[in-house]
């Protein structure tokens, strides 16, 4: 992995639109995938796996734009 901290290539100019579409696809399949193992039956139970749900989902947006910046 390269280093881009104020580099050149440490701008928002490498994401890409082609990027952020794979990078929707991989954060809602992981997302589909935790709520069919999570599949809460109580009220109580869908509310807290749903927040963990959303966590990981910003997390995996995070993290694959900053993966993307260094591709």
């Amino acid at each position: 992995m390269k280093e881009c901290y104020h580099s050149k290539c440490d701008d928002l100019t490498v994401i890409t639109p082609e990027k952020l579409q794979f990078a929707k696809k991989t954060a809602d399949a992981l997302t589909a995938t935790l709520v069919e193992l999570t599949s809460a039956t109580g009220a109580g139970r869908q509310i807290q796996a749903s927040w963990i749900i959303v966590a990981l989902h910003a997390l995996v947006l995070f993290y694959a734009a900053k993966l993307l910046r260094y591709v």
